[in-house]
């Protein structure tokens, strides 16, 4: 998959599950100026394409559920408490919808995530989101 097609796919899936859920249509666009692959922000969802070229098919639906999460749930991110509890609520949002909708691809997610919370330098980079997706019982 290139990363036209996962730039295609992000668009689908934000359409699809937002109109599902009930939310109002967001903007998706591409920002490459941020570090994340795929992020809500106060005006929508932005993804960096330098990013998302890196992700699977598998990765790209947990990513974007797990934005869907912070959109739909609006949780406080102003400080570090704030941010891990965001990113739980988000992720755990993340995992619930894969195992109704997802279900073949749950096993896959966990290793995966289990794989990148291995890695010292994604949790030096991104220490909240460590911290939170820790206190996930199917992560640890």
């Amino acid at each position: 998959m290139n990363t036209k097609e996962k730039e295609r796919l992000i668009k689908e899936l934000f359409n699809y599950w937002c109109g599902k859920l009930g939310l109002p249509i967001i903007s998706i666009k591409k920002d490459n100026r941020r570090d994340s692959a795929l992020y809500a922000c106060s005006n929508g969802v932005s993804y960096n394409t330098k990013n998302i070229k890196y992700g699977d098919k598998v990765w790209i639906i947990g990513a974007v559920f797990h934005e869907i999460g912070h959109v739909l749930f609006d949780t406080p991110y102003e400080t570090d408490d704030e941010e891990v509890s965001a990113e739980y609520i988000a992720e755990s949002f993340s995992l619930s919808m894969i195992t109704l909708h997802y279900p073949k691809i749950k096993k896959q997610t966990i290793k995966d995530r289990k794989y990148m919370l291995s890695i010292e330098k994604w949790h030096k980079k991104w220490p909240n989101h460590y911290k939170a997706f820790k206190k996930i019982k199917e992560y640890r």
